[in-house]
Formats: structure tokens, C-alpha cells, sequence
């Protein structure tokens, strides 16, 4: 990497763009599984931002970062906008499928637009 280095930096968008698709997809994933072994909406979406967030943490924890969770993005309210559309579409009746595929774009669509707008969470006050 000493040498490859502004190669990497090159590479910051594309990565981001594929962490939205990974957030997106466990966060449906999550929260999916949570509903077919019976769980109530509540906890099937918390679950669900579990699934989502914990991989995320661990990743960034791989690579000596401070998971983005723990900073002012907006990280987890994607991933449960994503399982809130998987919650929504089983209880319209709405097919497994295009449920998932939305709530896929949905997470993913929230978490880009909050990098590309530098939208931020908010913050305690004092912090």
C-alpha cells in the first residue's frame, strides 16, 4: 500500500457504494429471517439493524476504524428503513421477493443520499 496508496484513495467511493449494498442487504436478510421463525415487527426490525449494523462494526473493527456507527452517519436508520420495507410489505401481503429487492434499495438509497448530502446524525448535546 506505500506505493499503491492514491489507488485506495481512488477506491473510497466505489467501497462505500458496495457498504449501502451490504447494509441494505443484511439489514432485509436480518429482519426477514426474524419474521419467518415468527417474530413480532418490532423486534424482527430491530434485528434486522442488528444484523446490518454488527457486520458493519466488525468490518471496520478489521481494519482498525472506528465502526461508522459509532460516528455521526447515517448508518443504522438506513438499515431500518430497509427492514421497516420488508415489515411493511409482509403485512400488505406483498411477494417475498420484490419486499426484499425493495427494502435492498430503500437501505441503500437512504444510506447514499445521506454520504452524497452529508447528511448527519444528531448529536447529545455536550458530545
Amino acid at each position: 500500500m506505500f506505493f499503491g496508496h492514491r489507488l485506495l484513495d481512488r477506491l473510497n467511493k466505489p467501497v462505500m457504494v458496495l457498504d449501502a449494498l451490504g447494509l441494505g442487504v443484511f439489514a432485509v436478510s436480518g429482519c426477514h429471517k426474524s419474521l419467518v421463525f415468527g417474530l413480532d415487527p418490532l423486534p424482527a426490525i430491530l434485528l434486522g439493524v442488528l444484523t446490518a449494523v454488527g457486520g458493519g462494526a466488525v468490518r471496520d473493527l478489521f481494519v482498525a476504524e472506528i465502526p461508522r456507527v459509532l460516528r455521526e452517519e447515517v448508518y443504522a436508520l438506513a438499515a431500518m428503513v430497509g427492514a421497516a420495507i420488508v415489515v411493511a410489505g409482509g403485512a400488505l401481503g406483498l411477494a417475498d421477493g420484490w419486499t426484499a429487492a425493495a427494502g435492498v434499495v430503500g437501505a441503500f438509497a437512504v444510506r447514499v443520499i445521506s454520504v452524497w448530502r452529508d447528511w448527519r446524525a444528531p448529536r447529545a448535546p455536550g458530545s
